[in-house]
This record gives C-alpha cells, sequence and structure tokens, in this order.
C-alpha cells in the first residue's frame, strides 16, 4: 500500500530503539510510522462476496507488479 506521507505522517521524536523494524513497527514507546492502523488495510475484513482480486478492488486501488532489491548497507538517518 502506499499513501500520502504528508497526510498521514506523525510528528514526534525519534529517542527510542528502533532496532531492524522501524519502518513496519514504529519505534519503541512512540506512534506508529503514519496515521493508519497497524496492519492497514490488512487488518480489515473483505467486503461480503469477496473471493478474487478483481471483486476486491475499488475504483482508488490499482495493481502494479513491483521488484523488491535489497541493499545490504546501513544508512545514517539525518534531519
Amino acid at each position: 500500500m502506499v499513501s500520502n506521507y504528508e497526510e498521514d505522517r506523525v510528528v514526534q521524536d525519534l529517542v527510542g530503539t528502533c532496532n531492524d523494524a522501524a519502518s513496519y513497527c514504529g519505534v519503541r514507546d512512540r506512534l506508529y510510522p503514519d496515521r493508519k492502523a497497524m496492519g492497514y488495510p490488512f487488518d480489515r475484513a473483505a467486503r461480503s462476496g469477496v473471493d478474487r482480486l478483481a471483486n476486491f478492488l475499488t475504483p482508488n486501488m490499482a495493481v502494479q507488479s513491483i521488484s523488491v532489491v535489497h541493499n545490504d548497507r546501513t544508512v545514517n538517518r539525518t534531519g
């Protein structure tokens, strides 16, 4: 899922530990990285009668093939 960061961002200090999963779970004892519920939109049941992807999609959704590339490096946070 892709959303608008400027609408969904959470302004908070980042003091604390994030270990390896800050982008997924957030920083310990802080809010998630965005305003959405943890797991959104996959934390909700599909509409009644949805048994395939074509039935699940709504006008504001799209399906896109992507490539995920892992670079084994660490980038220091700035800002």
